[in-house]
């Protein structure tokens, strides 16, 4: 028998590689299953703090908000970040 599942929750950050598997889980299954990220922080500014290559943290920033976009909802920690997003 094959389970299905109605919501998948990241958390994020570390979500980098895992947000887009979730993003191509949603689609595939036609918005059955859905996303929802639970938004700790964005993985860019911890790269970035952490003094990473300017060009991965630019990349990681692109993804994280065009990737993002595709969540069926969204929790926050704190309104600033509701405010943010």
């Amino acid at each position: 028998m094959k389970r299905r599942y109605n919501y998948i929750v990241v958390q994020n950050p570390p979500c980098l590689p895992l947000l887009l598997v979730a993003v191509l889980i949603q689609l595939v299954t036609w918005g059955r299953t859905k996303l929802i990220i639970d938004w700790h922080n964005y993985g860019f500014s911890i790269l970035r703090v952490n003094q990473a290559n300017r060009a991965i943290v630019w990349i990681a920033k692109v993804y994280e908000v065009y990737v993002g976009k595709f969540a069926w909802k969204h929790l926050t920690v704190s309104e600033a970040m509701k405010r943010d997003l």
